[in-house]
């Protein structure tokens, strides 16, 4: 959990459902934030069953339907929690945590159909003026995003008569729209035989898909700095941006250094929790903050100058003798 601005907050149906009771205790709706200075805590989320195997059944589905855009949360933590044999059994201690924390908190590898439809979401907003499902882009559309990891990777779209192409590092879906049973969601046949039912979501500086396994959100990956000025046009730089308000831990880098993509460079702290911040791209390192200052979300942390060659660096040699 983390602080921001709560773009999208859409709850679980709460009541009773046979065996089931569900109720959610929050202060929080759309449009609010959570400030860096109290408790993260969202909501309460409780499910009660006639045994723990009918009250988890209905906490994973819950969690599923509990939807949220614009911070980071626990959402994902809690269905590994779910669906863990040694939680499910019952009788965990406060160890429970450390002695299953590879499992728990390992990244699931990114949903390439989700990434697809996010991809075709942004395009569709970046021309309003098409009809949905309509993008006759010339040659493609490319987009970059970050992944799960905080690295940059690019995402292209291509119209094919009917369908839709998207393109990315290592994989490809042909989508192919149908008609929503639900307003306010969009369908698509995926590669001629998955269907998938979503809410489309585009914000400023993230896209999302609600589906009925819960929420995917892939943020925009920042654009290099200078972008666009003359100037910058012989070299390039990008940006380390700040994920959510807090304050700038620990530099892990000299500033100076040359760093690779997905490489540690800093941290952040926010709600008594440490984030590792990662470089989008390989370059060297030069700190636009200091330790100890307190920063705002997607503020600039470093810069990474590109163009940089290896040639203009001072390299340690050792003598022969």
């Amino acid at each position: 959990p983390g602080s921001g601005h709560l773009a999208f907050v859409e709850e679980p149906e709460v009541g009773s459902f046979g065996d089931l009771k569900i109720r959610v205790d929050t202060g929080f709706r759309s449009g609010d934030d959570v400030l860096v200075h109290y408790d993260p805590m969202i909501a309460k989320l409780i499910v009660w069953g006639r045994n723990r195997e009918t009250a988890l059944k209905g906490l994973r589905k819950a969690l599923d339907s509990y939807q949220i855009i614009g911070i980071e949360t626990n959402i994902d933590f809690l269905k590994a929690c779910c669906d863990n044999a040694h939680f499910a059994k019952g009788g965990v201690t406060t160890k429970f945590i450390e002695e299953n924390k590879e499992d728990l908190l390992k990244l699931a590898p990114m949903n390439t159909v989700n990434v697809a439809l996010a991809a075709i979401t942004r395009a569709l907003a970046k021309n309003p003026q098409e009809q949905a499902f309509s993008l006759n882009f010339s040659g493609g559309h490319t987009m970059h995003f970050l992944n799960n990891e905080g690295v940059s990777m690019a995402v292209t779209v291509f119209q094919e008569g009917n369908q839709i192409k998207v393109v990315g590092e290592g994989w490809s879906h042909i989508i192919e729209p149908c008609r929503a049973l639900r307003e306010g969601f969009s369908a698509a046949h995926v590669d001629g035989s998955q269907r998938v039912e979503y809410k489309p979501i585009n914000l400023e500086k993230q896209v999302a898909v609600l589906t009925s396994s819960g929420t995917f959100a892939l943020k925009i990956a920042p654009l290099p700095l200078g972008f666009g000025d003359v100037k910058y046009q012989a070299g390039g730089a990008s940006r380390v941006m700040s994920p959510m308000p807090g304050k700038v831990g620990k530099f892990l880098v000299k500033d100076g250094d040359r760093v690779v993509q997905g490489q540690n460079v800093l941290i952040v702290e926010a709600m008594k929790m440490e984030h590792l911040v990662k470089a989008p791209c390989d370059g060297v390192v030069r700190f636009s903050v200091r330790e100890g200052h307190m920063v705002g979300s997607d503020e600039v942390l470093a810069v990474l100058d590109t163009a940089v060659s290896y040639t203009h660096l001072t390299l340690p040699t050792k003598r022969i003798v």
